[in-house]
């Protein structure tokens, strides 16, 4: 059997880890990458392409338009921001409406998300994006408890940091730490640290130390750091629902259950693990992505 040929464009920090975990199935996936900078060689990535794959492209109507004239499939990836940016704009809405039909298939990379792109009339397949070294790790647990959390750099608020510095507050004999470059609230406990920017081995540190993720932002994809702590079998609070992690939809819920967490000595979240081991590793997403190209090829071929 001949490798599907993918071009492969859209969203500068997602497609490295689309070729990648794409690239676990060499034998059957062989990706190009469309750069739109270098018209020349993006229209031969095209006309080699049985399928083109947009991430977090749904703006980028051209080269879709431009991939259905060479006769390619496409494939409009979402993944967070884009779905969130297009329910709150009219503008985004209609002109989505107008260049549909340059979309072959639809793909989410988190299960609200696809209820979410419903609402526009979307129906969306649920195919994750995930580092490709991604793995479920059998780590036992820290010796004691702390608490990690994310926000970038002048987005606070909606990560969540205030509902953070709270807790904090409510837990004062426990460290929190906030990594991702954001500033502290103001009236922050002394438990409560930014760390700014970590990443390689001092991330891996932080992820091995801690014991516990909040995350609590206003809107969300398929977090990676999420992710990351599940696989090293920790426990992870999320206002957004998945199996494995403790889904905390306001404050209150919040302190409850990191509560119950911190009342007793760190234990291994081995559901969170088995989770990673059977949906969301980088080997289980190549089987998950293999199969959604062959399906669109297969569903093209019994139209004609």
């Amino acid at each position: 059997m001949n490798p599907i040929r993918i071009a492969l464009f859209g969203d500068p920090a997602a497609v490295p880890h689309v070729a990648g975990v794409a690239g676990l199935k060499k034998k059957e996936i062989l990706v190009s990458r469309f750069d739109a900078k270098r018209p020349l060689a993006g229209t031969f990535a095209l006309r080699g392409a049985s399928i083109a794959h947009g991430v977090m492209a749904s703006s980028m109507w051209k080269i879709f338009s431009r991939a259905k004239k060479n006769g390619c499939l496409t494939v409009n990836h979402w993944i967070g921001t884009d779905v969130s940016q297009t329910l709150a704009s009219k503008g985004l809405r209609e002109q989505f409406r107008q260049t549909a039909p340059f979309f072959d298939a639809h793909w989410s990379v988190a299960p609200w998300l696809t209820e979410e792109l419903y609402q526009l009339g979307i129906h969306a397949r649920e195919v994750p994006i995930v580092s490709p070294s991604l793995e479920a790790l059998p780590l036992p647990p820290p010796d004691r408890h702390l608490v990690l959390s994310y926000a970038q750099a002048g987005k606070e608020e909606f990560y969540g940091v205030s509902l953070l510095r709270d807790l904090a507050a409510k837990f004062p004999k426990v460290p929190f730490v906030l990594c991702g470059g954001g500033e502290l609230p103001p009236g922050s406990p002394d438990n409560l640290k930014a760390v700014g920017f970590a990443k390689g081995r001092a991330m891996e540190a932080f992820y091995r130390g801690a014991s516990v993720l909040v995350r609590l932002p206003q809107h969300d994809g398929l977090s990676k750091m999420a992710l990351d702590m599940l696989a090293r079998g920790r426990e992870v609070l999320w206002n957004h629902p998945l199996e494995g992690a403790r889904l905390v939809r306001n404050a209150v819920e919040a302190q409850t259950a990191l509560g119950e967490i911190l009342d007793k000595p760190p234990v291994e979240n081995r559901r969170g693990r088995d989770l990673i081991a059977q949906k969301y590793s980088a080997q289980a997403v190549a089987d998950r992505m293999l199969s959604e190209y062959a399906r669109l090829l297969d569903e093209a071929a019994a139209r004609k």
